[in-house]
């Protein structure tokens, strides 16, 4: 949405609403021009599980012990090799 200097002096609140509820940002201008954009804002720390979840698009098991042969890294398991290294301890 675009609104004018003078809309928007005037109707600053009910604009800051409508980029809260919407998430539409809103652009200010003056003589027609873009000055300033209202927009939602967004933290730039992100979850680190958000960013790997669905990571992992595929895995067949069937070819698990084909990619560490391939790979050789026998003492890894195949899970290790896609998504890395595993949280839990492996009993020897």
């Amino acid at each position: 949405m675009k609104v004018s200097k003078a809309i928007f002096k005037a109707k600053a609140c009910e604009l800051f609403r409508h980029v809260e509820m919407l998430g539409e940002p809103v652009v200010v201008t003056d003589r027609g021009e873009p000055t300033i954009e209202i927009r939602l804002y967004r933290s730039k720390r992100q979850d680190p599980l958000g960013l790997l979840r669905a990571s992992i698009l595929h895995f067949h098991v069937e070819h698990a012990s084909e990619i560490e042969h391939a790979s050789g890294m026998e003492h890894a398991s195949a899970m290790e090799l896609v998504s890395g290294p595993a949280l839990v301890e492996q009993e020897d």
